[in-house]
């Protein structure tokens, strides 16, 4: 299981006042970037699925981004252990 930098398009909230259509068109897209465990193998089609944390094969907090907002999948490094190869 890798941890990974996700970057995704998320939606988001009209201003909270009168706009007019360029007014809105000004915000742009909401893009998110959230890091976790990624589960491999994905258990929701379509989705791939960010853990916090875990134990065992127990997974604790976490969210399931559409594919299709996905922007960047970085897989982030990790430092090994002494006693690992």
């Amino acid at each position: 299981m890798d941890m990974a930098l996700v970057s995704w398009y998320d939606a988001f909230d009209l201003p909270p006042h009168w706009a007019s259509f360029e007014d809105l068109r000004k915000d742009g897209p909401a893009v998110v970037k959230s890091v976790g465990w990624l589960l491999d193998p994905e258990p929701l089609d379509g989705y791939i699925t960010l853990a916090t944390s875990f134990v065992d094969e127990n997974f604790g907090s976490g969210i399931h981004i559409p594919k299709s907002c996905i922007i960047e999948i970085e897989v982030l490094s990790r430092k090994k252990k002494k006693n690992e190869a």
